[in-house]
This record gives C-alpha cells, structure tokens and sequence, in this order.
C-alpha cells in the first residue's frame, strides 16, 4: 500500500464572520451618534434662541424706521427674552433702568449717558434726525451685547422695580 494514497486533502478553517462585532466597536457607534444628536439639538437652541435677536437688528437696518419703531422693536425684543409680565408693564425710566441693567458692566459706560436720555427723548416726540440715528445705534448695540440673557436677568429685574 501506497502511505500517500492514504492522505486526506488539507481542510481550511472556516471563515472568521465579521458579525457581530465586538463590544468596542458598539461602545464606539453608540458614543459617536450620542455626541452628533447632542451637537445637533444644541445647535438647534442656539439657532432658536438667537433668532429673535437676528430678526430685531435685521429690522433695525431698514433706514425709514421711526424712533417710536426703535423703542417698540427694544420692548418687543426684551419681552421675547425676559419674563413677558413684568417687562410689558415698564414705560419711561423704568424701562431704561432695565435695558441699562441688561448690558455688561463693561460696556455699561457707553449706555448709561445717552440711552436713557434717546429713549426719553421718544416719549417727548422729539424728532431729531441725529437723536434717531443715535437711538439706532444705541439699539443696536444693545441687542448685541445684552442679548441673550445670562442667567442674572432674575436678579436684575428685581433690582429694576426695587429702585
């Protein structure tokens, strides 16, 4: 008898499935699409919370708005960010003690001299054309740096109706 007759062909193993997948790679996947849904619900806040400030400085760039328009687009804004009930009821003073209080004590200096004086001003029906870009301005740049609220907009509205 022929030892060679009696060799059996060689026998590969079975191929190595790439499923499932090893724990890692799950951790991973899952980690990865817990990270993007996060991204993107944060964005979505974002984007919804800056919307109303994006609307009020887009409608400050039409060049026909009147001064009452100006002090109409502040109250309207400040009552899309702060409490509706306690901003709807201030006028006058009161009004420009809580817009002075919104802005950072950085840039506090700039507003203290002349908003409060601009926004009396419409309420007086002054109609000065220079009073009216400098309301403007004043607007704009308070739309930029008070808004959004930080978290201290409780405390600054009760400072407002305790002075």
């Amino acid at each position: 008898m022929d030892p060679l007759a009696q060799l059996k062909d060689i026998h590969l193993p079975e191929q190595v499935h790439q499923w499932p997948i090893a724990y890692g790679w799950w951790l991973l996947c899952f980690t990865l699409i817990t990270v993007l849904l996060i991204v993107i619900v944060k964005s979505y806040k974002k984007r919804k919370l800056l919307a109303d400030k994006k609307t009020a400085l887009q409608r400050l760039k039409n060049p026909e708005i009147s001064a009452e328009q100006i002090v109409t687009l502040l109250k309207w804004v400040s009552i899309r960010y702060f409490n509706r009930s306690q901003i709807a009821k201030l006028h006058g003073k009161e009004f420009t003690d809580f817009l002075l209080a919104q802005v950072p004590e950085k840039k506090r200096a700039q507003f203290s001299q002349e908003l409060p004086n601009l926004v009396m001003a419409h309420y007086r029906n002054d109609e000065n054309q220079e009073a009216l870009v400098a309301l403007k301005a004043q607007a704009q740049m308070w739309i930029s740096y008070a808004l959004p609220p930080k978290q201290k907009s409780a405390s600054t509205l009760e400072l407002v109706h305790n002075d």
